[in-house]
């Protein structure tokens, strides 16, 4: 087996330092004597390493200050007339669900040497109409679209449709548009989780959602919660909550759990889960079971650590690979992409974090 090179090794722990610490603005990264010290080499070969991520425009020096890790929306090279990249179009970048596949899809197009534009529509379909229109107009070659959570498409994403774009959705699934997507299968994780949770002795089970039922996320795991509880001959009752007034979320679940003997809660946010404490403790009902889809919560205080949690984990990394992959294969083999569903896995936590 061939050795991997010093310089090599080197670069691949920083890229592994930046992408573990995404959430860190500027990245202050270690020194190339601390790297040759930590590795038992030459400061070349440290040096090697910084210039070949400078060069990628991954990281960027200032003098005497130290070097550092770019933002993702960063990780781009000056575009020119001539430059063929693909772009990744998100919503947000206080996610980390959506930091983690939009690293997962960067490395497959690093490993390939394809150029990366990030396209960050900070929610605003405006703004997210115009990205794409500049993408089209700019030799983008194709695209990985997480949309924004709309209550219709933009235009534009029906464009990507009509026009038979290269673009390949991930963790979304957009009914009625002829769009592949690469998505955890929500409908059983859904049933798997609502399963789980009536095995556990409940019955009075409430499923606490946004009111915005065309994201087929949403829908096909209320699907999968619904069926879940018919088998059982129990209603499956839906609390939707309006995403664009968030402030009422607490007041909505709070009037909810007094007209109601709820014994578990399925949510599918953080901001929902936190709510939903508040609301909770506010009723001193803190025995109730907490299951979680998609939330990133980890620090639990005071009142919150006596919930009981079970948390259903998507494979970001696997949606981020694979959907990187099927666009590479696309542009460049012209294969067909194809849908996908990744797997999930459910894990039980105890209530004293």
């Amino acid at each position: 087996m061939t050795k991997i090179p010093l310089y090599q090794q080197i670069k691949n722990y920083l890229l592994n330092l930046i992408k573990e610490n995404a959430d860190i603005p500027n990245l202050k990264l270690p020194s190339e004597n601390q790297l040759a010290i930590k590795f038992n080499a030459s400061r070349m070969a440290a040096k090697n390493a910084m210039a070949a991520l400078e060069q990628e425009g991954i990281i960027y020096r200032i003098q005497g200050k130290g070097t550092f890790a770019k933002q993702p929306s960063l990780f781009t090279e000056t575009l020119t007339p001539d430059t063929r990249w693909v772009g990744i179009l998100i919503p947000s970048l206080d996610s980390d669900f959506i930091k983690q596949i939009v690293f997962a899809c960067y490395e497959v197009f690093f490993q390939r040497n394809v150029l990366v534009h990030i396209l960050y529509t900070k929610q605003d379909s405006s703004l997210e109409t115009k990205l794409i229109q500049n993408a089209l107009s700019n030799n983008c070659s194709g695209m990985i679209a997480i949309p924004i959570d709309n209550e219709y498409y933009s235009p534009e994403i029906l464009h990507l449709s009509l026009k038979n774009f290269p673009t390949v959705l991930a963790d979304r699934k957009l009914e009625g548009l002829n769009l592949p997507s690469i998505t955890t299968d929500h409908f059983n994780a859904a049933y798997a989780l609502t399963k789980q949770i009536l095995e556990l002795g409940h019955k009075h089970i409430l499923f606490i959602g946004t009111d915005n039922l065309r994201l087929s996320s949403v829908a096909e795991r209320i699907l999968g919660y619904t069926k879940a509880l018919e088998e059982a001959n129990l209603p499956a009752p839906y609390l939707p909550l309006d995403a664009q007034n968030p402030d009422e979320f607490t007041n909505k679940i709070k009037e909810r759990l007094q007209q109601s003997n709820i014994t578990a809660i399925i949510t599918t946010s953080g901001i929902m889960e936190s709510a939903f404490y508040r609301a909770a403790v506010g009723l001193n009902q803190t025995n109730i079971l907490c299951a979680l889809f998609d939330s990133e919560k980890k620090n639990y205080h005071n009142e919150e650590r006596d919930f009981k949690r079970i948390r259903l984990l998507q494979d970001t990394a696997m949606i981020g690979t694979i959907a990187a992959e099927s666009l590479y294969d696309k542009i460049f083999f012209d294969m067909p992409i194809k849908n996908k569903t990744i797997s999930f896995k459910i894990v039980n936590e105890p209530n004293d974090q």
